[in-house]
């Protein structure tokens, strides 16, 4: 795990009232910043962090205008609208460099999170960090992060409402936690590579679940006989080589 030295430390706080998966998220944040929740909801995540006093102040946004009252209504009821600012906003439309030192972005896919990420690269940039929890394509957010000029500094993979959500905190850098050798690579961009190095076990009991979900799409896919199928069939045997690499490295 990286350590930035800088005016800002990792909060101690615990979080009581918010879910795991905002509790790991909220323990990513450093003591001091101003965070932008994007896709905020309920507006819980910056409601907890100003109110523990973790951030001085944080920017609450969604495209929906129905999520956009619920957090106002929340933040109001917390007496902290002169501290939140809550916005209806299409990703990061809206902001401007310097509005935050972290974006946070989670609770939605990863293609929506690379295409939020990828449409203004100059004010993505812009934070200081972000910490991203996306629920999907989780490889491919970090094979764009490293393709973007960023960094891996912590991962967390949580467990919440019997599901699996991984967590990471990024800043631009050069990065040099993957392997050289193609399976490998694999393994820790669908996994993680803290985590694997970390031998989280949390992610273990995951993987393993992960590996017996492949087996059986591998059972049913076999019986397909078009072109497609067999496609499908060595795309699913490559996510099970790398979920079976990622299960060796957790047990070394």
């Amino acid at each position: 795990m990286t350590e930035k030295n800088d005016k800002y430390s990792l909060n101690k706080q615990s979080f009581p009232g918010l879910s795991p998966r905002l509790s790991a998220i909220a323990g990513m944040v450093r003591e001091g910043s101003v965070v932008a929740d994007v896709g905020t909801d309920h507006a819980l995540l910056p409601v907890s962090l100003v109110r523990s006093g973790v951030c001085p102040r944080a920017a609450a946004s969604d495209i929906s205008c129905d999520a956009a009252r619920r957090a106002e209504k929340n933040v109001r009821e917390a007496g902290l609208a002169d501290r939140i600012s809550v916005h209806v906003r299409d990703g990061l439309n809206g902001y401007e460099s310097g509005d935050a030192d972290v974006l946070v972005i989670s609770g939605m896919g990863g293609p929506l999170m690379i295409r939020i990420l990828s449409e203004n690269p100059d004010l993505t940039e812009s934070f200081g960090e972000m910490i991203l929890s996306p629920q999907s394509e989780i490889r491919q957010v970090r094979i764009w992060l490293r393709g973007n000029g960023y960094m891996l500094e912590d991962e967390a993979f949580v467990e919440d409402a019997g599901h699996g959500y991984t967590i990471m905190r990024t800043c631009r850098g050069e990065e040099t936690l993957y392997g050289e050798d193609p399976v490998t690579r694999r393994a820790q961009e669908a996994y993680g590579p803290i985590l694997l190095d970390n031998q989280d076990q949390n992610l273990r009991a995951y993987v393993q679940r992960e590996t017996a979900r492949l087996d059986e799409a591998l059972i049913q896919v076999s019986r397909a006989a078009s072109g497609r199928g067999a496609r499908r069939i060595a795309e699913l045997n490559e996510e099970k080589e790398a979920a079976c690499r990622a299960l060796t490295l957790l047990t070394i």
